[in-house]
C-alpha cells in the first residue's frame, strides 16, 4: 500500500479527538475507519504504596524533600502536588478512555491488535498512522493501550511545554550538568528519582490493566469483539517489553495463540540505553538502576506494598524482574521465551542507541542463541533516532515512506501469517 506518512500524520492529527465515543475518520488515500474510545477504570491502584510515595525514604528524606519543593514552586505544584496526593489517587490514571482504531462496518472482530508505546510519552499523534496501517493491513481493530502515567493518563502539565521548562529550570539547578535534563524529560525524571519504584508499579498496573479489559472483553463488554478474541501485539520500545512480560506470563491462556512483533525493544534494560533529553536524564536513569540492583541485595528502602508484590511468586512478577539484567534470572527468562512457541519477532534500527540491535537479539535468542525467536534489524538513509523513527521533514519525505514501508509491511506480513 503506497502512502505518504507525512499527508497521513498530520490529517490523522487533525481527526484524531479522545472525547468523543466514537466517529468516522476520512482522510485522503485510505478507507474511512472508525476511532472509539473506550472508557476505562483502572482497579489496580493496590500497586502503589498506601502510605505514601516516598513513605519507605524514612523520616531524613522526607524532611529534605520538603525543604526541597518548598524552593522549587513548579516541581512542587505540578509534579509533587506539595505531597499530599499519592500516585493510587491520581484521576487520570485510573478513569481514562482507551482509544481503537476499528474497520467500518457493525462486524464483530474474532482478533485484535495491541499497539504498545514508549517511554515518557504524552502524546498519542506519532502512534495514529501506525495503527492505522496495521488495522488496513490486518482488516482488524488496533487498541491503543495507554502505559500508566503516561499519555491521556498522565496530568496535562506533564506533556504542557510551556509548564515543563518551569519545572526543567528547577531540576537542572538540582542534578549535575550535562545530566541530560529538558522539559520533556522533566516530570519523569523528577518522578523517577525521588521515587523509583514507580517504573516497578506503573509497569505492574498497566499489566493488571490489560488482563482487566481482556476480562471485560471476555464478558462480552465490549461488543465490537467476540468474546473468544484472539489477541496480538505491534510493540514498540518499553511497550516490547511489557509485552514480553504478558506473553511469557500468559494469564488465564489469554494469549496462548497471540503473536508479537516487537519495534526497537526487547532488550533486557540494563543493556538499554535511555538517557536523552526525551525520555529520561541521567540522574533519574542512575537512580533507578541502584534501585533495581537494590532488590536482588536489600529491601531497606522498599515500601511494605511494594515488597508484598515484588517478592511474590507471580509470574509476572518473576518475569518483569526477569527482564531487568541480562546476567540475572538468565535461565528463567530464557526458558520462558522458549515456551512463547516462537510467536515473538523483532526488528530493530542499526542507529538505534536506546534498544541497540545487538542487545535485543541478544537476549532475545538466547545465550547460545537456540531461542526460536526471529531477530533482524535495518537501517534507513536518513537520520533518525530511537524516539523519531520516521521524522517529519518533507525534504526526506520519500526516503521515510519506504522506510515506513519496509517496517510495516514486516510487521503486518508477520501477523497476517497467523490470521
Amino acid at each position: 500500500m503506497q502512502t505518504d506518512y507525512i499527508n497521513d500524520f498530520q490529517a490523522l492529527a487533525q481527526n484524531f479527538n479522545l472525547n468523543r465515543a466514537s466517529g468516522t475518520i476520512e482522510i485522503d488515500g485510505h478507507k474511512p475507519f472508525e476511532l472509539l474510545t473506550c472508557p476505562f477504570t483502572s482497579t489496580a491502584d493496590f500497586v502503589y504504596p498506601s502510605s505514601g510515595d516516598y513513605s519507605s525514604k524514612g523520616n531524613t528524606f522526607t524532611a529534605l524533600l520538603k525543604y526541597y519543593l518548598s524552593t522549587n514552586q513548579y516541581s512542587n505544584e505540578l509534579i509533587f502536588n506539595a505531597l499530599e496526593n499519592s500516585d493510587r489517587n491520581v484521576a487520570e490514571n485510573n478513569h481514562f478512555r482507551i482509544p481503537v482504531f476499528k474497520p467500518a462496518g457493525n462486524r464483530r472482530f474474532s482478533r485484535a491488535v495491541f499497539l504498545m508505546h514508549g517511554l515518557n510519552e504524552k502524546h498519542w499523534e506519532k502512534y495514529l498512522p501506525w495503527a492505522q496501517r496495521i488495522m488496513e493491513e490486518t482488516d482488524s481493530p488496533v487498541i491503543l493501550f495507554p502505559i500508566a502515567f503516561h499519555m491521556n493518563r498522565a496530568p496535562e502539565s506533564w506533556g504542557s511545554p510551556r509548564e515543563m521548562m518551569k519545572v526543567a529550570a528547577e531540576r537542572k539547578r538540582f542534578v549535575p550538568k550535562g545530566a541530560e535534563t529538558s522539559f520533556l524529560n522533566a516530570a519523569l525524571s523528577h518522578r523517577i528519582q525521588f521515587a523509583p519504584h514507580r517504573f516497578f508499579s506503573s509497569g505492574m498496573q498497566t499489566y493488571y490493566d490489560i488482563i482487566s479489559f481482556i476480562d471485560e472483553i471476555r464478558l462480552g463488554s465490549h461488543p465490537f469483539l467476540e468474546r473468544s478474541c484472539r489477541f496480538d501485539f505491534f510493540s514498540y520500545s518499553i511497550g516490547a517489553s511489557l509485552t514480553e512480560v504478558l506473553m511469557t506470563s500468559n494469564h488465564n491462556d489469554y494469549f496462548s495463540d497471540s503473536n508479537a512483533f516487537l519495534f526497537c525493544g526487547g532488550a533486557a534494560l540494563d543493556t538499554a540505553a535511555p538517557v536523552s533529553k526525551t525520555i529520561i536524564d541521567d540522574a533519574a536513569y542512575t537512580e533507578l538502576f541502584s534501585w533495581f540492583a537494590s532488590l536482588f541485595e536489600s529491601v531497606t528502602e522498599m515500601s511494605r506494598r511494594v515488597k508484598e508484590i515484588f517478592f511474590q511468586d507471580l509470574p509476572e512478577v518473576m518475569n518483569f524482574k526477569s527482564f531487568l539484567f541480562y546476567d540475572r534470572m538468565q535461565s528463567f527468562r530464557e526458558s520462558a521465551l522458549r515456551r512463547t512457541g516462537g510467536k515473538i519477532r523483532e526488528l530493530g534500527l542499526e542507529k538505534d542507541s536506546v534498544f541497540p540491535p545487538t542487545a535485543t537479539s541478544k537476549t532475545l535468542n538466547g545465550l547460545n542463541g537456540d531461542i526460536a525467536i526471529e531477530t533482524e534489524s535495518l537501517d534507513f538513509p536518513f537520520d533518525y533516532r530511537h524516539e523519531d523513527p520516521f521524522p517529519l521533514q518533507p525534504e526526506i519525505r520519500t526516503e521515510v515512506n519506504r522506510g515506513f514501508e519496509e517496517v510495516f509491511s514486516r510487521a503486518c506480513g508477520y501477523l497476517n501469517n497467523f490470521a
